[in-house]
Parts: C-alpha cells; sequence; structure tokens
C-alpha cells in the first residue's frame, strides 16, 4: 500500500497541501476519482479566501464547523446540490488524510459478530436490504469502541451523541429499532445480539435543558412575570407598560439556561427552597465559567448571547434584592462580556456576507424581490402534479405559506417573525386587513404591546406589479385551506389545531427552500435585506431604514454603516488613482 496518511506529529498541522498530496499518492482511488478530488482540492484557496493550500487547516471537525450540511456559501456555488457534492467530496479527502478511510475499509472487511449480524439481516430481508445501511453504520460506531452487540449500553450511546452528526445519529438509533424487532424473527440473530435487550434508541438525542424542580420553575415565572408585566394602574387595575411576548420569552430562557447550568454544576441544590439563592455571586461566577468552557457543537453559547443572558439574570435578581454589582462589573471587564457587547452592536458576520451579495450580485437582488413569486410557481407546479401522498401535500402547504409570507416581508413590510406568526386576518380587530373597495388598500395594524419595542406598526402591502396582494389572495384561497385545522383559526398561517403555526417551523421551511433556490434565507434576512438594499440606493437616510424595519435610526446606523463606508471607500481609491494618473479626468458638462 502506497497511500500515504498524515504527519500526525505534534508540531505538524495537516494543511490542504497535504491533502492534495496524499490524494495523488494514494493506492486506493482511481485515477478518474483522482483527479475530480485534486480539483475540489484547487478551489480552497478561492473558497476559503486563502493564497494557497499551504495556509488552508485540514482539520475535518473545523472544516465541518466552516461548511454545515445546511448551509450554502452562494458566492462559491451556484446550487445547494453543487455545494454538497464539494462537501461531500472534501470530507472524504480529509478522511483519506487523516487515515480514516484505510481504518473505516479494514474494519468493514473484519470477520466479527457484526458481519454475522449483517449476513443474518440481509438473509431474512431478502431482495431489500432494508436498513442494512443503518446497521453498518451502527457496526462500524460499535468496532471503532470495541464492542459488540451485547456490548451496547444506554451510557456508551449517550457518550458517543456528541461525535457524530445528526444523520448518523439517525441510523444508528433506526438499526436498534430494527435489530430488536428483528430477534422474533431469527434464532441466530436473537443469540447474536445477546440476552439482554438492546438500549432504548430513544436516548439518541441531544440532551435538551435540564427540567428544572417544579417549585423552582414556578417561582421563576413569577420573578419574569413581575419582571414583565409593567405597573398596576390602580384606576383601572389593569398592569400598564409590560413588556412583549417576545421578550417575556427573553428573560424565560435566559433563567432557565442559567438556573439550569447550575444543577448541573452542582453548585444549586435541586431542593433548594427560594429561587433568590440561585443568583449568590459563587454560583453566578460557576455558571459563567461553566459557559465560557463550554465548546461542544450545539452546547456553545455565542458572547452575544451570553452578554444578553446575564443582562437578564442581573434585573431578575435585582428584583429579588440581591446584591448585582459583581454582574455589572463581570458585564464591563470581562473579556466576553466585552465582546459580546461589541457582537451585538454590529451586524454578524454570515448576515453582512448575505447583504453584501445581495448589493453587489444583480441575480440574487432580483431572486430575494421575487421568492413569493418563486414560492408560489413551486406551489402550483406541484399541485399540477399532486399524488395522494402526504409528503406532497406538506411541501404544497409549506411552499404556499412561504409564498404568503414573502409577500408580506418583501412588498408591505418586513416583521419580526413573532409578530408575522400572529398576524389574524378573521375575528375583531384583524391585524391584516383586506382591501373590500375600490379605494380600499390592504394594511398590517399591530398594537404597541405586541411589539418588541413598543412601536404600533401600520403598514401598506403593495399592489400591481408585485403581485404581492395577488398571491396573498391565492394563498388563502387555494393554500390555506388545504390546513386541516384552517376553518376554526382567526390566524393567517395557522398551525395545529387552530392555533398560530411555530416558528420553528416556518424557519426550517424557509431555509430549505430557499436554499434550493440558491438564496439561503433565514426570516430575519428579510429585514436585512431590504435595508441594505435601501441605505445602498439612498445612503446615509437612516432615519428612513429605520421607519421601515419599525426600528430606532440609531440601532440601524450601527447595524448597517458599513455600506456607506464601503461606498466611500471605494469612492476614495478611485480618487487616489485618478490623482495617479491611472483613470481619466472626469469631463465638464
Amino acid at each position: 500500500m502506497t497511500n500515504q496518511p498524515s504527519d500526525n506529529s505534534p508540531d505538524h498541522e495537516n494543511t490542504m497541501e497535504d491533502a492534495r498530496e496524499c490524494i495523488a499518492s494514494s493506492d486506493r482511488l482511481s485515477e478518474r476519482t483522482k483527479v475530480d478530488y485534486m480539483a475540489q482540492i484547487a478551489r480552497c484557496p478561492v473558497i476559503y479566501n486563502a493564497n494557497g493550500l499551504s495556509d488552508i487547516s485540514a482539520d475535518p471537525t473545523a472544516f465541518c464547523a466552516r461548511f454545515p450540511k445546511k448551509k450554502l456559501p452562494a458566492e462559491h456555488f451556484k446550487s445547494y446540490a453543487a455545494y454538497r457534492a464539494w462537501r461531500k467530496k472534501m470530507i472524504s479527502i480529509l478522511k483519506h488524510l487523516m487515515g480514516d478511510f484505510v481504518r473505516a475499509t479494514d474494519r468493514q472487511a473484519q470477520n466479527d459478530v457484526w458481519s454475522a449480524v449483517s449476513e443474518e439481516w440481509v438473509r431474512i430481508r431478502p431482495g431489500k436490504y432494508m436498513g442494512i445501511i443503518a446497521i453498518s453504520l451502527l457496526a462500524d460506531e460499535a468496532r471503532r469502541n470495541g464492542l459488540e452487540p451485547k456490548d451496547l449500553s444506554r451510557d456508551w450511546i449517550i457518550r458517543i451523541t456528541d461525535d457524530i452528526n445528526t444523520g448518523r445519529r439517525r441510523a444508528i438509533s433506526n438499526a436498534i429499532r430494527l435489530l430488536e424487532k428483528a430477534r422474533g424473527e431469527s434464532e441466530r440473530l436473537d443469540m447474536l445480539l445477546g440476552a439482554q435487550p438492546l438500549p432504548d434508541p430513544a436516548v439518541i438525542r441531544r440532551a435538551g435543558i435540564t427540567a428544572l424542580p417544579a417549585h423552582l420553575d414556578q417561582q421563576l415565572i413569577a420573578l419574569v412575570d413581575a419582571r414583565c408585566s409593567g405597573e398596576l394602574d390602580e384606576i383601572s387595575n389593569e398592569f400598564v407598560g409590560g413588556r412583549a411576548v417576545a421578550t417575556f420569552n427573553s428573560y424565560r430562557a435566559a433563567s432557565r439556561k442559567y438556573i439550569a447550568t447550575a444543577l448541573q454544576c452542582g453548585v444549586l441544590s435541586p431542593d433548594c427552597p427560594n429561587i433568590a439563592d440561585a443568583f449568590e455571586k459563587p454560583v453566578f461566577i460557576e455558571v459563567m465559567r461553566q459557559w465560557i468552557r463550554e465548546d461542544r457543537r450545539g452546547y456553545k453559547i455565542s458572547d452575544r448571547s451570553k452578554r444578553s443572558y446575564v443582562s437578564c439574570i442581573m434585573l431578575l435578581a435585582a428584583g429579588c434584592g440581591k446584591d448585582v454589582s459583581f454582574m455589572k462589573k463581570a458585564l464591563d471587564t470581562n473579556p466576553n462580556m466585552k465582546n459580546g457587547r461589541a457582537e451585538a452592536n454590529t451586524m454578524p458576520l454570515d448576515t453582512r456576507n448575505f447583504c453584501s451579495r445581495l448589493l453587489r450580485n444583480r441575480s440574487s437582488e432580483m431572486m430575494f424581490k421575487s421568492l413569493h413569486i418563486r414560492f408560489r410557481e413551486q406551489a402550483i407546479s406541484m399541485i399540477s402534479q399532486s399524488s395522494p401522498r402526504s409528503f406532497s401535500e406538506n411541501r404544497i402547504v409549506q411552499l404556499g405559506m412561504l409564498a404568503a409570507f414573502s409577500a408580506i416581508a418583501l412588498w408591505g413590510v418586513p416583521l419580526r417573525i413573532g409578530n408575522m406568526q400572529s398576524l389574524r386576518h378573521k375575528g375583531a380587530d384583524p391585524s391584516l386587513v383586506l382591501p373590500h373597495g375600490a379605494r380600499q388598500r390592504a394594511h398590517i395594524l399591530i398594537q404597541a404591546q405586541d411589539v418588541k419595542n413598543r412601536k404600533p406598526i401600520k403598514a401598506h402591502i403593495s399592489d400591481g406589479p408585485t403581485r404581492a396582494l395577488e398571491i396573498i389572495a391565492w394563498y388563502l384561497d387555494e393554500i390555506r385551506p388545504r390546513v386541516p385545522w384552517a376553518d376554526r383559526s382567526n390566524y393567517l398561517f395557522p398551525g395545529y389545531n387552530g392555533e398560530l403555526i411555530d416558528d420553528a417551523s416556518l424557519r426550517e421551511w424557509l431555509q430549505a427552500h430557499s436554499r434550493h433556490l440558491g438564496i439561503p434565507m433565514n426570516p430575519h434576512n428579510f429585514r436585512h435585506g431590504l435595508a441594505s438594499l435601501y441605505l445602498r440606493d439612498h445612503p446615509g437616510e437612516y432615519s428612513q431604514a429605520a421607519r421601515l424595519l419599525c426600528n430606532t435610526p440609531e440601532t440601524v446606523r450601527a447595524h448597517y454603516a458599513w455600506i456607506d463606508e464601503e461606498a466611500e471607500m471605494r469612492k476614495v481609491q478611485e480618487e487616489v488613482t485618478r490623482l495617479g494618473g491611472f483613470l481619466d479626468e472626469p469631463e465638464d458638462e
């Protein structure tokens, strides 16, 4: 074998140049595959924005973190399928470099209990081979850890949860279910799996937030309610000046995360009688240390979120009468908290890249402005070819909802997702009022208490060439009636049993379907995209952009000033070039 694995010496960090050399010298790959892999490696300097292959790390973990499966670097790939293909090939290349491919091949060639399990599975599922891929993945993970079927345990499954991706976790879970269910079909399989049942695959899930003891949870809810409900007006006997639901949810999430971490660290006892004890200085410091140390994928908290959490916790602690001076000091002196403040006052890099692409790429801009039309076209196409399968019906509803959602966000007002999912077009005082007369226009009315910054929203929906109102009417006539509970709901986007739709569903649908259109979106990108395009054409008009976003000019300036700064830099560079005699002088009119 002439395949050369990576140099794993402590002082050597593998680079893409090492990967190129490894692929070139491999005797496990065909010449055609080598040519293909070398072409993918050659693209890396441009994709990484690096000067050469030797400047790019070939660490597989870092690669997967930088290029997630559900993310599309649209500036480098024409389609999501092209990106997925490149990513898959690069992961194979890095596995060759690290020797994982060789080791995996050797594991698969072993003649052991797992190979017998696979053979027996194929025998009792003749011609179908259903589940064999999942079983092979389970066998590979078990062999990697030196385990036979009888050695599989719940603790092992939990331990590997953070080391494997979602698809592999699901496959292992499915394999365990299939094998356990098939015990009764084969005595040999039953013997190979061992006398004890295989561990419950339900534990192969990411651990959610620790369940809080009931008494602490109730005290926490009361504390957040007291903070967010406002002041009691004795004349009307009502609370006034209360926070929006989104703000309540923010306080609730921050405080639960804080208490759960304290319980996990052991610095707070589940039997603690008073929630105020959780805000003592030793508890706070240990929780902060735990948040800063956490580096597991899916558990790590950004500095921006840490600072936001601490700000919420500090106000809740003050409501309990606790000293919060040490929390204020942490916000001012801790490097993570200071970085969180900087992040909060600037646009995230991914969002800025999205906006930059809209500003410099005309086709991306036009795709963004016509998302509502594209989603409707896809839904109509599926309706014309629709089969009775529930999969097709679900996708039609998803695309139809996204068409109406996009029509409102693009050509009405780019609402925050909480306000969008709460839109009502039926019942008393609807928030979406449709036109009934020749002079009336469709408009959105949202009261101040339902808006994050406590400012009421009133905006019209554009009609005519934008086709926004036409698509909303189409959605109401053709798509909304397909939702099972639509007839019992006043919401424009009805969810389960007539309640408002879950925001996670809208996010997932938009991310998935827009990614396949080549312009990966999340709901907040409507706000960022429209504001960026407006400020490109109207430099410095932050007050008008703030009106569009229903926000303050100060916030808009903090997040979008880079657009004017980049434009000014280009003008300065052009002027310097002209002064150097490399550009023609502007002609006098």
